[in-house]
């Protein structure tokens, strides 16, 4: 048709042979591509789920680990909180650093050396009082702050100076009112306003190098009673809560291990994107849920699968994630759609040779068929159809071609019978039409003979008859017509003999009626005379 498809046209044009082929390709490259495409997904599915099972399993374990150091930390503060030897060195300290501060600072702070160091150094050698107490009470303190693995450890007296630090670093001996001790100074009048043995915390804070503190009265029994000596404050920068939350797997298998904050604010450990990395928008959504579960996030780093728990950080609601890239989820997956791939071209190779291959073995006996079916229509009638005995599609298509060439010979057969029997069949035809016109014409006369007796009838002359014979088929018509009608004459003639003797009798009836009446009316006259006189003889 013009102006249609010239792709669909073209497609018509090729060969069965090249169709034959086309179709064995594409059926094999259908079908690899779907089993393909299937395993890719069911991969991709099962690796998803590993994946996700595999990272809440380490958002658990890290969650659990987080549990153990806050309660760690918790414990150690309470013991140091309770520390009779603590708080008798405060009492002392507390009173000496008037006048050695400047030779205490001098000599602990230390200038150059490492935390470390600083936490390890007792002040022997040095001829201060501070120096003293300082040396009974550092060994005990640096222990817990190595232990409990937290920044540092501040002893603050009653109005707010921090008389000791185990790192010794910008706030020793400085007051909690100073500016830079602001986070210090708001859990310090929290502790002051508590009670005793009651722990208080704070969350994350931008200041103090994003640290969460924990507190707790410095409290003494005395004769049975507490006494408070100041406070007892941890602090636990973020670093140190990133090491508790981040797994051994992190840069490995593992990409991501992040706290966050209520406020959706990364609180602490390790993002993926290096130092200018952000936290996903769908992640931080999720900083204030209360179950745990999934998200795939959107990061400039690439898509995040991550695994979410909501955990409390000394007493603070945050979520820690534990994430993996997507690329590395579904590594295994890809490696194993890039070698599906291959093995697609090679396979769709191999039945591409075997298509062409068996599309020739069909197409030569099926062009031999096509010749064979073109001598039929010419008028080859005795032709010798060889394929007939094969087993396959061809031999079908053979003996199909043979019932075909049988066929055209019947029809030839049947054609030549049927021209007989047309022949005869006009014979009869015309035998039929001359014994129909014949039977015509006697019952024309039959009908004839009869209308000219009824209209003789009709006349009132019963005495005539038919005579003339109808054919025997028709001749019972004129008997029974002729024997009707001399029944009826004869029917007639005694109605008029009966009319006769009618009327002979009518005329006696009326003599006797006319003298019945006669005599009626002398009896009448008789009565009325009779009922007369009777009537006189009443009266008298």
């Amino acid at each position: 048709m013009p102006g249609g498809n010239p792709t669909a046209v073209k497609a018509k044009s090729l060969s069965i042979k090249a169709k034959f082929a086309a179709l064995v390709t594409g059926a094999t490259l259908v079908s690899c591509l779907s089993v393909g495409l299937l395993s890719y997904e069911m991969g991709k599915s099962g690796l998803i789920d590993a994946s996700k099972i595999r990272l809440e399993t380490v958002a658990g374990n890290q969650s659990k680990q987080l549990d153990a150091y806050t309660l760690r930390v918790e414990q150690s503060i309470s013991e140091l909180s309770q520390n009779a030897a603590v708080a008798q060195a405060l009492e002392t300290m507390t009173t000496v650093v008037p006048t050695e501060k400047d030779a205490i600072i001098q000599a602990f702070r230390r200038e150059g050396v490492s935390e470390e160091e600083r936490a390890s150094f007792n002040g022997e050698g040095l001829r201060l009082l501070y120096a003293i107490r300082h040396a009974t009470i550092n060994a005990a303190i640096a222990s817990v702050w190595r232990n409990t693995r937290v920044s540092d450890i501040y002893v603050i007296d009653k109005n707010g100076l921090i008389i000791y630090s185990v790192t010794k670093g910008k706030n020793f001996l400085t007051n909690v009112t100073e500016p830079q001790n602001a986070a210090i100074k708001e859990l310090f009048d929290r502790i002051e306003a508590g009670k005793d043995g009651v722990v208080s915390t704070t969350g994350f804070s931008d200041g103090e190098n994003n640290s969460a503190m924990i507190g707790m009265p410095l409290a003494v029994s005395n004769w049975g009673q507490l006494q408070r000596k100041g406070a007892v404050i941890m602090r636990i920068a973020a670093d140190r809560i990133g090491a508790v939350v981040t797994p051994e797997e992190t840069g490995k298998t593992i990409d991501d291990a992040v706290l966050l904050s209520a406020d959706g604010k990364l609180r602490a450990g390790v993002l993926s994107g290096g130092a200018d990395a952000t936290v996903s928008e769908s992640l931080a959504a999720l900083s204030n849920v209360n179950d745990a579960g999934t998200v795939m996030a959107q990061t400039p780093a690439g898509n995040i699968f991550y695994a979410y728990r909501p955990v409390a950080v000394f007493g603070q609601k945050h979520l820690l994630a534990i994430g993996q890239q997507e690329s590395k989820v579904l590594a295994a997956a890809n490696d194993l759609a890039f070698w599906a791939a291959v093995a697609t071209l090679a396979v769709l190779a191999i039945m591409t040779l075997i298509g062409i291959f068996v599309s020739a073995s069909l197409t030569k006996p099926l062009t031999g068929l096509a010749g064979l079916m073109e001598r039929l229509n010419g008028g080859e009638n005795n032709i010798e159809i060889k394929a007939v005995s094969r087993g396959d599609e061809i031999g079908t298509m053979a003996r199909a071609l043979e019932s075909f060439r049988q066929g055209i010979l019947d029809k030839q057969r049947m054609e030549a019978e049927a021209h007989r029997k047309g022949e005869e069949l006009d014979e009869e035809r015309a035998q039929r039409e001359m014994e129909k016109a014949r039977s015509a014409r006697e019952l024309e006369e039959a009908v004839d003979a009869l209308a000219t007796g009824l209209a003789n009838l009709a006349a009132g002359r019963l005495d005539l008859r038919i005579e003339k014979s109808f054919v025997p088929s028709l001749d019972h018509l004129r008997i029974d017509f002729n024997n009707s009608m001399a029944g009826l004459e004869a029917t007639i003639s005694n109605i008029g003999g009966s009319a006769n003797a009618i009327r002979s009798g009518s005329g006696e009836l009326k003599s006797a009626s006319e003298d019945l009446s006669r005599r009626t009316e002398r009896q009448a006259a008789a009565l009325e005379e009779a009922a007369a006189a009777l009537g006189d003889m009443t009266q008298a």
